[in-house]
């Protein structure tokens, strides 16, 4: 299951005590799961208020989702939104079929 995972610093809250370590912490954090294939990509929101980014999260359930995201060691101090992907040849196929069939084809 792939997830399109948004992330921005949440407005309002105090950050970490130590944003370089933090900062260090969530690279490596990132870097793992980009090499092991949990996360395809990542990248920063050039120029969003407040501070964000974006990632493609692969897992097996909504379970091991919520495990990555809380694993995220700026999880405390950022608002997510998670979006569910689907493959797009999938969707064409799909949409052409029920086109096709509205058609009478």
């Amino acid at each position: 299951m792939k997830f399109l995972v948004s992330i921005k610093n949440r407005t309002g809250v105090r950050g970490p005590d130590d944003p370089v370590a933090a900062a260090r912490a969530t690279k490596k954090w990132l870097n793992s799961l980009l090499e092991d294939g949990t996360v395809d990509c990542a990248y920063n929101v050039v120029a969003s208020d407040p501070i964000g980014g974006i990632a493609i999260i692969n897992v097996d359930s909504h379970e091991a989702l919520m495990e990555q995201l809380f694993a995220f060691p700026h999880f405390p101090y950022v608002d997510l939104q998670v979006l569910p992907l689907s493959d797009i040849n999938h969707y064409f196929d799909k949409s052409i079929e029920i086109m096709q069939k509205l058609a009478g084809k």
